[in-house]
């Protein structure tokens, strides 16, 4: 079994170095490692130039993140694929030992694992509830079940038929490619934590944005997906009302907390 690992990168030259690093510790040897740089000029490039480990790299500007992982998957020969970003790293050093065990004959069309969280001071934070539920297809289009794509693994030739659509270059580009995976079959779960991800991405950021378009492609997606358009409406007002209400919490503490370290500075003048 081969696997090939995808990574992109733009201007991150620090996450890439710790991407290469994580790649290079895995015990299973049997893969090929694609790097993809957005014509990076922060050194990048001469990472990858000087790596051991990467087979194939282009370093090129690109039009977003989804055009970026199709030219990894035009460049992967893999029987299976995953995404591991610049930033991202493997949990442990048998990750891929431990999932092709438990992929074993390869029949599987994908699976999936956990990820743990990297905040941007370094905390390492466990994954959450919604993503260590146990897989059901209407839990997970209707966004009660959260997958990672950085925790999961695609068959190779399905992937590289399906690609990315680049309609999503920036946001949930991963979403639409995996609610096509879910379409062909149910995952195989791995059950146990792959990856520890990089918190401070572009979706990360951009939480309410995101959700908005994984609504909009849930609902294009439902017919295929044999699930109901009411029980995706119901599922994403609900989501999308209760995570504009912790945003908005959030965004309060912190003002409340600005206006009493004034107060406490005013005091001490």
């Amino acid at each position: 079994m081969l696997f090939t690992i995808i990574t992109i990168n733009y201007n991150n030259k620090k996450g890439l170095e710790k991407t290469l690093q994580s790649v290079r510790s895995q015990s299973f040897k049997d893969f090929e490692f694609v790097v993809i740089d957005g014509g990076s000029n922060d050194g990048s490039r001469g990472v990858i130039e000087r790596s051991r480990v990467v087979d194939e790299y282009i370093s090129e500007p690109d039009s977003g993140i989804a055009n970026a992982f199709n030219k990894g998957l035009a460049l992967s020969s893999g029987d299976y694929v995953c995404f591991l970003n610049s930033g991202d790293i493997f949990s442990s050093s048998s990750v891929l030992e431990d999932v092709a065990e438990k992929l074993g004959a390869g029949r599987s069309v994908w699976a999936y694992g956990y990820r743990q969280r990297a905040d941007a001071q370094g905390n390492i934070l466990p994954p959450r509830k919604s993503e260590m539920e146990n897989y059901g297809r209407e839990r997970y289009i209707t966004g009660r079940l959260c997958i990672s794509h950085q925790a999961s693994f695609f068959c190779g030739s399905i992937a590289r038929d399906i690609k990315f659509n680049e309609e999503y270059q920036w946001l949930c580009m991963d979403v639409d490619f995996m609610f096509a995976f879910a379409a062909i079959d149910d995952p195989l779960m791995v059950g146990k934590v792959l990856v520890t991800y990089d918190e401070t991405g572009i979706s990360s950021n951009n939480v309410l944005s995101s959700l908005l378009v994984k609504w909009r492609i849930a609902r294009r997606r439902a017919r295929l997906l044999g699930i109901s358009h009411v029980s995706i409406h119901v599922s994403y007002i609900k989501l999308f009302v209760r995570t504009f209400c912790v945003l908005s919490l959030k965004k309060l503490m912190g003002y409340l907390g600005m206006i009493r370290i004034y107060k406490l500075m005013a005091s001490i003048r």
